[in-house]
């Protein structure tokens, strides 16, 4: 996800849970597939009709009730296996009572339910706008931040993962683009259309997707690492297809580079969707909902796209298991941008970015989030600002440079192969890579990630001295705290010596 400018105070809220008692419930229950059918034949209304079937796995025994998250819109009735069963909804809790089910038996629950379905205050929800019908899968100011929930009931978590069957009834000459590959359009008396899509690959509730307009897309394809072809779709109005491949001119310099980097793609599709949002982007898996604005038919906006497509791999492939680690969805992301620009450009691109980046941690994060944070207890009010996008992304640099260029990719790699479509908090990734580097990350992690604020090297004085075979040098280099708690040892540090003719050397 990338939002415009991620500086955000959060006051309001449309309600609080208890974070931990929401990822709890996958250990009552496990989701295995949800399948969603929306009507959106009544468009003008800016309305939705459907229902959802979940089937889910038992976890426990005398489960009494099932409880799912749908907010904003009106539950009609609730059936288990085909009986109609009772429910309570409360805000934005639904409540099904549970007949006696057979232990560990997989059963399914039917919800009917209509209505408009919301938006955040600030950025994100579901949105009927110029034409248009999408939804973005988060909210900046919703607790908690995942918002699958405005449009089908869910577990809605970053930890609950499951597959996704869509089918979206549509009329007035518009269609449907969701995550997945679609398997079929049929069409239905004389204007409407039925599309269905299935996503394989199983994702959290705030990456499933679904967008309504007049859409065609364009076709290409690329052969991922592992030899398997694998199909992009770019999706727009006619009228906006050709600035959109235009502008998407380098998506397999991206590809490249990712899966050189990270591992194979592992998703069945790459897709971009056009919506008219303004604030930024959003990566539903294998549907990224991709703005207007940055379809110009330039690539000046290429990086945008680079951040949103790398999420297939941090984010949508391996999940940060709570907001407060966001930095792993977001920080590797913004770091990705750079890997990219590396990939395309070289190295001087490369570090240039770094260090325009690292200057605007320094100057600006503090200030607009209100403060230093560690990386791993993000609050929630500014789960998504530039302590999260921007110093996420030092620190992955940083951590490129401390394990080095063979021991970090080799440990990315493997972390995607090991962790695929489960959820990382600070402390897996540390142990992890761990393995894969004689350097004690512990060090590392402990500096950089545990406490707030950054270490503060400071060159404070030096002399040298002429030796037979050159110069010796006496260099002092003095640690400050800076809003950090604690100094750090066994930090690298390169010093650069220079002569008169402009010669140098670089020492560790």
């Amino acid at each position: 996800m990338f939002a415009q400018a991620p500086n955000f105070h959060c006051g309001h809220r449309h309600w609080a849970k208890n974070l931990f008692n929401s990822n709890s419930r996958c250990d009552t229950v496990d989701i295995v597939d949800t399948y969603v059918y929306l009507d959106f034949t009544n468009f003008s209304s800016n309305t939705i009709r459907g229902y959802a079937d979940i089937t889910v796995s038992p976890l426990m025994v005398n489960i009494p009730q099932l409880h799912f998250d749908l907010e904003g819109l009106t539950v009609d009735s609730v059936f288990i296996n085909s009986n109609l069963v009772t429910y309570t909804q409360s805000g934005p809790d639904l409540f099904i009572d549970l007949p006696n089910l057979a232990s560990w038996v997989n059963f399914t629950t039917r919800v009917y339910y209509h209505g408009s379905p919301i938006h955040d205050t600030s950025w994100g929800g579901f949105y009927f706008s110029s034409g248009y019908a999408y939804n973005i899968g988060v909210g900046m100011d919703a607790l908690p931040h995942n918002y699958g929930r405005v449009w089908f009931p869910c577990f809605d978590n970053f930890r609950e993962r499951c597959t996704y069957t869509l089918d979206i009834l549509t009329d007035g000459g518009r269609t449907a683009y969701c995550g997945g590959i679609r398997s079929s359009v049929q069409t239905i008396g004389t204007d409407s259309l039925l599309t269905r899509w299935n996503l394989l690959q199983p994702v959290p509730s705030y990456l499933a997707s679904v967008a309504v307009s007049t859409y065609t897309h364009v076709e290409d394809e690329f052969t991922s690492l592992g030899g398997f072809t694998r199909p992009i779709w770019l999706t727009a109005k006619a009228a906006d297809t050709l600035d959109m491949k235009n502008s998407f001119v380098h998506l397999h310099d991206a590809l490249s580079a990712f899966e050189n980097k990270y591992g194979n793609y592992a998703f069945d599709k790459v897709g971009f969707t056009a919506v008219p949002f303004t604030g930024g982007a959003m990566e539903h898996a294998t549907n990224i909902a991709y703005p207007l604005f940055a379809i110009d038919g330039t690539i000046n906006y290429e990086t945008l796209y680079a951040h949103e497509l790398s999420h297939h791999w941090w984010g949508d492939l391996i999940t940060c298991e709570t907001a407060a680690d966001m930095w792993i969805n977001e920080g590797w992301a913004s770091y990705s941008e750079r890997i990219f620009t590396e990939w395309l450009y070289g190295s001087q691109a490369y570090s240039t970015s770094i260090r325009n980046n690292h200057r605007d941690v320094l100057l600006n994060a503090p200030r607009n989030d209100g403060g230093y944070f560690p990386l791993n207890a993000i609050p929630e009010s500014i789960t998504y600002g530039q302590t999260v996008y921007n110093k996420g992304a030092d620190v992955a640099h940083s951590l490129r440079g401390f394990m080095g260029d063979d021991a970090f990719f080799v440990a990315i790699h493997h972390l995607m192969e090991d962790y695929q479509f489960n959820t990382l908090n600070s402390v897996q990734m540390r142990d992890y890579f761990q393995q894969f580097t004689t350097e004690d990350l512990s060090e590392f992690f402990n500096g950089w990630v545990f406490q707030p604020g950054y270490p503060d090297f400071r060159l404070n004085n030096y002399s040298y001295s002429t030796q037979w075979n050159g110069y010796a040098f006496n260099i002092q280099v003095d640690q400050y705290l800076h809003h950090n708690q604690e100094y750090l040892n066994n930090v690298p540090l390169e010093v650069t010596v220079m002569d008169f003719q402009g010669n140098s050397q670089t020492y560790t």
